[in-house]
C-alpha cells in the first residue's frame, strides 16, 4: 500500500504515514488505503469530473474526435508524400 502512497504523497506526507505505521498501533491497512484513496481523488479528481461531464455530452467527444482525425489525415498525408520523393516512389505512383 506504501508503494504506491509514495507516489502521489510529499515526503512529509510519507514520514507522517511511516510513523503512524510504525507508532500507532490503532492505524492499519484500512486506514492506509483511506488515505491513499483520499491522494488519487486529490490527482486525478478533476480528470474525473471532465470525464463524466464528457459522457453527458457525446457531441462534443464527437467533434473533437472528427477534428482530430481530419489533422492527422492531413499530417499524414503530408508524411507520406515526403517520404515517397525521398525514396522515388512518388514518381512510380504518379
Amino acid at each position: 500500500m506504501f508503494a504506491l502512497y509514495e507516489l502521489f504523497a510529499n515526503d512529509a506526507e510519507k514520514a507522517e504515514m511511516i510513523d503512524k505505521y510504525v507508532n500507532d498501533r490503532a492505524f492499519g491497512y484500512g486506514h492506509a488505503k483511506q488515505a491513499l484513496m483520499a491522494k488519487i481523488e486529490e490527482r486525478f479528481g478533476a480528470a474525473a469530473d471532465r470525464y463524466e461531464a464528457l459522457k453527458k455530452n457525446p457531441a462534443e467527444v464527437d467533434e473533437v474526435l472528427r477534428h482530430g482525425a481530419k489533422r492527422a489525415r492531413e499530417l499524414a498525408r503530408i508524411t507520406l508524400d515526403e517520404a515517397r520523393a525521398a525514396s522515388g516512389l512518388g514518381r512510380m505512383l504518379a
